[in-house]
């Protein structure tokens, strides 16, 4: 009986002892399935450019791009762009960079823009600026024959980021096209700002004279240096030009 009592005690004994070490086995592989879960979390990074700090009212608005990374490659999947607290689009990311353009018609402000992928949100401020050009007439129609006196003025006044401009240049492209600057063969005529207000006389009018009876549409833009990096157009002037 007591040859049978020991072995009995060391059967329970091993038992006993292999049990916590089965436990504590799977113990570990859970602690390292949670520890690669844990790294793949932290190792989603995502940041926010701008392609400017801010915008003109009217004018397209900043660029903003998410690009968001997984474990050092690009990330796969959608990121949601909210301004303030308005969702406002989805987008899918392409090669880790998800792109959005903020509206143009927001009123001048700032803005708080976040981006939101799964659990991760980065954030940046835009400002809009309270800019604009304006002009005396939208339309209008030129005859050939009308001497220079008889030609209609152009006129207006330009506030830039709140303020009224007191330096730059107003520029008049065909089409709005104003890339190159004035040695672009869309460039018509340029004038000076000077304490908000800008005038071209009878200038522009003469210009358009010289071109076949037709309707055209051009576009005028500030800007208050001559790197043309920032401007603030007005909205469209169509010309009617008759015999």
């Amino acid at each position: 009986m007591r040859v049978m009592s020991r072995i009995a005690t060391a059967t329970v004994t091993a038992v006993a002892l292999a049990v916590p070490t089965a436990i504590v086995s799977a113990g570990a592989a859970g602690a390292a399935q949670g520890g690669e879960a844990t790294f793949e979390t932290a190792a989603v990074k995502m940041k926010l450019k701008r392609s400017a700090k801010g915008s003109h009212h009217g004018a397209p608005g900043v660029k903003v791009t998410a690009v968001v990374r997984k474990n050092g490659k690009p990330a796969k999947g959608k990121v949601a762009f909210f301004v303030k607290k308005k969702r406002m689009k989805v987008v899918k990311l392409k090669k880790g960079k998800a792109v959005y353009r903020l509206p143009s018609k927001l009123k001048a402000g700032k803005y708080l823009v976040r981006a939101k992928y799964g659990k991760r949100i980065a954030k940046t401020k835009v400002a809009v600026f309270n800019s604009a050009l304006t002009v005396n007439q939208t339309k209008f129609t030129i005859s050939k024959s009308m001497s220079y006196s008889e030609l209609p003025t152009l006129y207006g006044k330009v506030k830039y980021k709140g303020k009224k401009a007191n330096v730059g240049w107003v520029d008049i492209y065909q089409g709005g096209r104003n890339k190159g600057g004035s040695s672009s063969k869309w460039y018509v005529t340029m004038t000076s700002a000077s304490k908000g207000k800008y005038d071209f006389g009878t200038r522009f009018a003469s210009k358009v004279q010289e071109k076949k009876p037709g309707t055209y549409r051009f576009k005028a833009f500030y800007t208050p240096n001559a790197s043309f990096g920032d401007y603030v157009h007005s909205s469209w002037i169509t010309v009617k030009v008759t015999e």
